[in-house]
């Protein structure tokens, strides 16, 4: 159902009948009392949209969160946002995803927030903001509040990782950070592992379809044996193997605050550094060099420990890790 509902410290917009300047024209009655503002127009707010909603956005002081994901926002509309919220010191949580924003875009806006202290959490992935862009903003992790960043499936590349992982070494607010679907490969996760050796702050890595293969688990393998802070890693989708595995699995097996490791179909648990111990000195190798070709042999194995993960069942594959065990 197609509906506008307004009241005095929240504002929720959805619709696709209305048109968007009718919207804004209600919204410049606001007095300042509005406190959250979801745009949820899909793909009708724009930048002649967003041009007006700065206006209004400026003189608003009291908001504390603002939403116009999804809003085919460029650059453009991203600096006219940007120039409204300088000097902000309400706004809390900014979502800008699934825009057209690239690094000019990222520039106006971490220019805009550099020396903002109340913004927590920024949400800027599915935008265009490449490696540039992210130059730009890898600056906020020293100079604000910023504790949630979001830049998933930005084209960051792995010199954007390089860029972040330099930021991320020095940074003491940010707790979590989401790089999903930038094409790192395994020289952005190496850079992004030697932050971790030296970040005291992080809790949350999702590094998800980024292509880091064997060799970007292994450096993010070693620096957790370093890390002790992290306590959630998302490696779905990144062609590790099954020496990645038992290297990831091998470091887990030494963290005590990081439990899960979620690959893309594994939960890698820690469950006894026992287990590594005898799957290494015993000859439990098959053909291809896998420590068991029978899960029924984990499972036998993971019977005898002496904190029992079952009732999950063990995952019907051949894996280098008998720690493996499918996520239900």
């Amino acid at each position: 159902m197609d509906w506008v509902h307004a009241k005095l410290n929240h504002a929720f917009l959805f619709s696709r009948a209305c048109a968007a300047d009718a919207i804004l024209n209600l919204l410049k009655k606001d007095d300042g009392s509005i406190t959250e503002l979801r745009f949820g127009m899909r793909e009708a707010l724009g930048d002649h949209g967003v041009t007006k909603l700065a206006t209004i956005v400026h003189n608003n002081r009291n908001l504390a969160r603002l939403d116009l994901g999804y809003n085919c926002i460029t650059d453009f509309g991203a600096a006219r946002l940007a120039s409204a919220l300088k000097g902000n010191t309400t706004l809390r949580h900014l979502r800008l995803c699934g825009n057209i924003i690239g690094p000019e875009g990222a520039a106006w806006l971490a220019d805009a927030l550099v020396n903002n202290r109340t913004l927590s959490n920024l949400e800027l992935h599915g935008n265009r903001i490449g490696p540039e862009g992210v130059d730009r903003l890898a600056a906020l992790l020293h100079t604000t509040a910023i504790s949630q960043l979001d830049l998933s499936d930005n084209e960051v590349g792995h010199v954007g990782a390089a860029r972040l992982a330099e930021a991320l070494t020095g940074s003491d607010q940010i707790l979590q950070l989401h790089l999903r679907h930038n094409f790192l490969g395994p020289s952005g996760a190496a850079r992004l592992a030697d932050a971790l050796k030296l970040n005291t702050k992080l809790q949350l890595l999702d590094l998800a379809a980024n292509n880091i293969g064997d060799v970007g688990a292994a450096y993010l393998a070693e620096a957790l044996c370093e890390n002790f802070t992290l306590s959630s890693l998302d490696l779905q989708h990144n062609q590790v193997g099954d020496l990645g595995m038992l290297k990831l699995s091998a470091a887990l097996a030494c963290n005590s605050s990081l439990p899960w490791i979620y690959t893309s179909i594994l939960w890698l648990a820690v469950l006894n550094s026992k287990l590594i111990r005898f799957l290494s000195a015993t000859d439990r190798k098959g053909s291809d060099g896998s420590f068991c070709t029978s899960c029924c042999s984990c499972y036998g194995l993971l019977q005898d420990l002496p904190h029992p993960v079952l009732p999950l069942p063990v995952a019907p594959l051949k894996c280098r890790i008998s720690m493996a065990l499918w996520h239900s």
